[in-house]
C-alpha cells in the first residue's frame, strides 16, 4: 500500500499537529481514494493549524484527482466533527460502541468528501 509523509507543523521544534494520509486499497474498483488521520496538540486546537494541516491535505487531493478523501472520528469530539461538516464532509458511517474508553462504550464515526472529475 503507497502512503505518503506525513506532514506536520513545527515552530521552535514543537510539533503541534500531525497528518497522515495513503490510498485505501491498491486496487482499481476503490478509484482513487484516500484515508486519512489528522491531530492537534490540544494547546494548540483553535489556532489554525488543523485548518492548515486539512488545506495541504486537500491540495494534494485535487492535484492527484483523488474522488473520496475518508476519516473516522470519536463521537465524543463534537469540536472535531464540526470542523470537517464545516470543510464539506459528510458522514457516512455510525460504528456503535466501537471502542471502550474510560470506563464507558464511545461511538465512532465515518466521514467522507467527495470530489467529481467529469470527462475522464
Amino acid at each position: 500500500m503507497e502512503s505518503f509523509d506525513p506532514c506536520c507543523s513545527c515552530p521552535q521544534g514543537k510539533i503541534l499537529g500531525f497528518l497522515d494520509y495513503s490510498y485505501v486499497l491498491p486496487i482499481e474498483m476503490h478509484g482513487k481514494q484516500w484515508n486519512f488521520e489528522v491531530a492537534v496538540d490540544q494547546a494548540a486546537q483553535g489556532l489554525g493549524v488543523g485548518k492548515k494541516l486539512l488545506q495541504h491535505l486537500l491540495v494534494n487531493a485535487q492535484a492527484e484527482k483523488i474522488v473520496k478523501i475518508s476519516l473516522r472520528v470519536l463521537g465524543t469530539n463534537p469540536n472535531a466533527i464540526g470542523f470537517y461538516e464545516h470543510f464539506g464532509f459528510q458522514q457516512e458511517g455510525h460504528y456503535k460502541k466501537e471502542f471502550f474508553l474510560n470506563g464507558r462504550w464511545v461511538d465512532d464515526y465515518q466521514y467522507a468528501l467527495y470530489y467529481l472529475y467529469l470527462n475522464e
